[in-house]
C-alpha cells in the first residue's frame, strides 16, 4: 500500500534522495536514473519519518520519528549504527553540524535536542 511522503532530502553529492514516508519507511532514489534504490524500514509499527538529514560527507543519513527515536543510518549497508531518544513525544527536523560530530532535532515539548 502507497503511503504519505512526509520528508525528502538530497545526498551531499545530489545522487540519491532520500525519502520519509507516513508508515515510517525510508526510500532511497536514484537521482540519476529516478529509480528507487532500496526501501528500508526502522520499526515495524507505524512511525513517520518527519525529518531527514544527510552527514556533511554523505556516509550516514539521520531521521527523525513520530516516536520519539532519531535513527542514523548507514544507507550502503541498509542498518541503522545508532538510535537516540527524545525526552518527551515525537521528533520533527534533523540537521547535522558541519564537522559531522553532532546532531540536533526539534521535539514535540517545544524543545531542541543536540546528541554528540
Amino acid at each position: 500500500m502507497p503511503s504519505l511522503v512526509i520528508s525528502t532530502a538530497w545526498s551531499p553529492d545530489g545522487r540519491v534522495l532520500a525519502v520519509g514516508l507516513w508508515n515510517g519507511s525510508l526510500v532511497l532514489w536514484d537521482g540519476v536514473s529516478d529509480t528507487a534504490q532500496k526501501t528500508l524500514t526502522a520499526t515495524t509499527e507505524r512511525s513517520d519519518i518527519n525529518g531527514l538529514a544527510w552527514s556533511p560527507d554523505g556516509k550516514l543519513l539521520a531521521t527523525a520519528h513520530q516516536d520519539g527515536r532519531l535513527r542514523v543510518w548507514e544507507p550502503g549497508t541498509r542498518s541503522i549504527v545508532k538510535t537516540l531518544e527524545s525526552r518527551v513525544g515525537w521528533l520533527r527536523g534533523v540537521t547535522w553540524s558541519p564537522d559531522g560530530q553532532m546532531l540536533a532535532a526539534s521535539g514535540e515539548a517545544a524543545e531542541v535536542y543536540v546528541w554528540r
